[in-house]
């Protein structure tokens, strides 16, 4: 953010009993904070 002192944020998530050779997509966006444009960050998760 260009601010001295910030930080990321950090995310964890846990997913139980996910299912073999199914994808799910996950997608994650910012809320919640004023004038600020971001793009989501998407990703899959498969369970071999």
């Amino acid at each position: 953010m260009g601010q001295n002192g910030y930080t990321s944020p950090l995310v964890a998530v846990q997913f139980e009993n996910l299912t073999k050779h199914v994808i799910i997509l996950i997608q994650c966006t910012l809320q919640g904070v004023k004038n600020i444009d971001t793009d989501p960050v998407t990703f899959e998760i498969l369970l071999d």
